[in-house]
């Protein structure tokens, strides 16, 4: 009977060591599982903040760019205001000097 009791609380301790390291190997399997996801998302993380970076730079230059098309635009359109200020004085210069070739030929006359 003693042997019986042993050979039973043997086959038991056996099937529970059995069961913990089944539970051993499934904790390590979904342990490996949770350690390749987490370095996964750590580098789907880094990629997302180089892109964010990039964007970011991307869209520091495009802003600069558009502060120097705004620029250019303000001075393109200073410039034309000043030809066409220019273009009315040299048009009133050359009407002054028709006068006053025309107020001389009446006078010669």
């Amino acid at each position: 009977v003693e042997q019986q009791s042993c050979a039973k609380q043997a086959s038991e301790a056996r099937v529970a060591a059995e069961e913990a390291l089944a539970a051993c190997v499934a904790t390590a399997e979904e342990r490996n599982e949770l350690e390749e996801t987490v370095q996964r998302v750590s580098e789907e993380l880094e990629r997302g903040e180089e892109r964010a970076a990039k964007g970011s730079v991307t869209w520091q230059l495009i802003k600069a760019l558009e502060s120097d098309a705004a620029d250019a635009a303000r001075t393109a359109i200073q410039e034309m205001e000043a030809s066409r200020r220019y273009q009315g004085i040299a048009e009133e210069a050359s009407r002054e000097r028709l006068e006053l070739k025309s107020e001389r030929d009446q006078l010669r006359k």
